[in-house]
């Protein structure tokens, strides 16, 4: 159930960024991608589709498994 719950909510970058306590230069470290590019995940949403997306939703797994609830629902 928990998987369902955190796959279905939407995906919130900024939430996840400072959930892992992060700058977002730190951030984009992590997926070889520019601080701008974060600002603009933040800001817009993050990809869609893709290895960011898949990485992203990957580590909002772990950031929920390490926790034990969905960082959208701290």
């Amino acid at each position: 159930f928990l998987i369902l719950h955190v796959m279905t909510q939407p995906l919130d970058v900024l939430q996840l960024r400072m959930n892992l306590g992060e700058s977002q230069e730190a951030f984009a470290a992590r997926f070889y991608v520019s601080q701008s590019a974060v600002s603009l995940w933040e800001k817009n949403g993050p990809p869609t589709r893709g290895p960011i997306r898949r990485m992203l939703d990957e580590l909002r797994m772990q950031a929920t498994d390490t926790k034990g609830i969905p960082s959208e629902a701290a």
